[in-house]
């Protein structure tokens, strides 16, 4: 991997609104080679992402860590924390960057390897006991998508941490009907021991939607998300589950919205929640076994009467680009958005502000245009005013990408 200096340059005109006042900076911090960068997630300025192969590739990824430089001006550190080599029970093909727990370690999932049929698992990466130490990694469960009967499941596409060090792990294929699960890790109650793994949800499909992507919690211990398929428009959903209301029982789910593609949308990434349970998120448009669709960022806004239907609104339309369009995670700042979305040739990082009257319309901005075939994706992040994220090198200079930071104004 070669690294870059953090010196921001002012970028040109993009293809969508500039940015008004003022100039938003810039720089390319990292180059990755070797594989694919899947997104970021940081602690304290401290980047760590992983890399996933390309589909001609035969390795399985890795974890990594970016250290800022010590000094302004100066070189970005990347050390390798773990390096996958299923077969052998371990983890392969990661599909997401790791999330970091209240205790330090990094969790993820990967849709291949683990110890049952190469069906994908989640894994563990505890950190150092002395400053310098080695990264230790462990599989906490292996998925199954058979042979076994119904109810079993594989390839975990999202992670998201919940209370007292319990995981939510979405998986987007087998279940009780073949369409995804929802699945609740908790941890062992003594060092050594197991963890327990409990379906919550197994989708039907048709209406129900299948293909499970992404979560994120709500008060009450809600979980909010998307399905990429299916749904009564055959363009997937944004679904809301709630916990039982006595230990025990079953959770229950509801969809909340069905995209009925063309300019409605199709196939959304994922929803962040905001202020009075709006939630907000994007539609990358097209996929091969989806209904065709536009690229979109949306908000659905709760009913002020329970049990009447959502309101969506598209706040942005991307149009088809050659099933391109937002295809990252949306982070909220300010009352803006922030997002990447792919396009020929390469993609752009936007931000979307709110009107400055009610009912007025959103403003779209381009931060950055990638020009050179890199494509923008995966989840970024924002620590003091600047947005970190990954791009994936177009095919034919495949496998790598870049770590990119853009300074907000």
């Amino acid at each position: 991997m070669k690294s870059y200096t953090l010196a921001f340059v002012v970028f040109g005109a993009g293809l969508l609104a500039p940015v008004g006042s003022g100039q938003t900076h810039f720089a390319t911090i990292y180059t990755i080679s070797g594989d694919n960068p899947l997104g970021l997630t940081q602690a304290k300025g401290v980047l760590y992402g992983a890399t996933n192969a390309p589909i001609s590739g035969g390795n399985c990824g890795n974890v990594f860590e970016l250290q800022p430089p010590a000094a302004p001006g100066g070189a970005w550190t990347e050390s390798v924390l773990h390096t996958f080599t299923s077969p052998g029970g371990d983890a392969c093909g990661p599909t997401a960057a790791p999330l970091l727990g209240a205790n330090g370690a990094l969790y993820g999932v990967s849709g291949a390897g683990g110890a049952n049929n190469n069906s994908g698992a989640a894994y563990q990466l505890q950190p150092p006991t002395s400053p310098g130490g080695p990264w230790a990694e462990s599989v906490i469960y292996s998925f199954n998508i058979g042979p076994g009967g119904p109810s079993v499941t594989g390839q975990p596409t999202s992670i998201t941490l919940g209370p007292d060090g319990t995981l939510y792990v979405t998986a987007c294929c087998a279940g009780s009907y073949f369409s995804g699960s929802l699945y609740q890790l908790t941890p062992p109650t003594a060092p050594g021991g197991t963890w327990a793994a409990i379906e919550l949800y197994s989708f039907m499909g048709g209406s129900d939607g299948s293909g499970p992507n992404s979560l994120t919690r709500g008060p009450g211990g809600a979980l909010y998300g998307t399905t990429q398929l299916s749904g009564s428009g055959s363009s997937g959903t944004v679904f809301e589950a709630f916990p039982p209301s006595v230990a025990g029982g079953a959770w229950t789910e509801s969809v909340l919205y069905a995209f009925q593609g063309l300019t409605d949308g199709a196939a959304p990434n994922s929803v962040i929640r905001g202020l009075n349970g709006t939630l907000y998120g994007s539609t990358l448009g097209r996929l091969p076994v989806a209904g065709n669709g536009d690229g979109t960022v949306f908000q659905l806004t709760p009913p002020t009467t329970p049990g009447a239907p959502w309101t969506k609104t598209i706040l942005a339309n991307f149009g088809q680009r050659y099933d391109c369009g937002p295809d990252s995670p949306l982070i909220q700042n300010n009352g803006n958005l922030y997002g990447t979305a792919c396009q020929p040739g390469g993609g752009v990082v936007f931000e979307l502000q709110p009107p400055s009257a009610p009912g007025g319309a959103w403003t779209l901005n381009t931060l950055h245009t990638f020009t050179n075939g890199q494509v923008p994706g995966g989840a970024m992040v924002l620590h003091k005013g600047i947005l970190y994220g990954a791009t994936i090198a177009p095919i034919n200079q495949q496998p790598g990408g870049t770590i990119y930071a853009i300074k907000l104004k």
